[in-house]
C-alpha cells in the first residue's frame, strides 16, 4: 500500500491518513481484517444483488409492458476496521 511505503521511506504525515473503500472489494476487506491502521472501513453495496434486481425489474417491465414498477432497495452493509462485520 502506498501509505506504508511512504512511511517506510521516512515520510511523516501531519495526521494519520484514513481510507474508506467502496464496494467491499476483497483487497480492502483483507486490510480491514488485518487491522491495517489506515483503512477505516468500506461499504459493501451488494453490486451483484443490485444487478440481479435491476435485470429482474427490466424483465418484468418488458414482459408486462408497464411503464413503471416498484423499486427494490438493496441496503448496503458497512464493514469497519473495529471488527464489526
Amino acid at each position: 500500500m502506498a501509505i506504508t511505503y511512504l512511511i517506510k521511506d521516512g515520510y511523516i504525515f501531519v495526521a494519520s491518513p484514513q481510507i474508506v473503500g467502496y464496494d467491499g472489494i476483497s483487497e480492502i476487506k483483507e486490510y480491514i481484517y488485518a487491522d491495517d491502521p489506515y483503512i477505516a472501513g468500506t461499504v459493501d453495496a451488494h453490486i451483484a444483488e443490485q444487478a440481479k434486481a435491476a435485470l429482474l425489474l427490466m424483465h418484468k417491465l418488458l414482459r408486462s409492458r408497464q411503464r413503471r414498477s416498484e423499486i427494490q432497495l438493496i441496503t448496503p452493509h458497512a464493514i469497519r476496521r473495529s471488527g464489526t462485520h
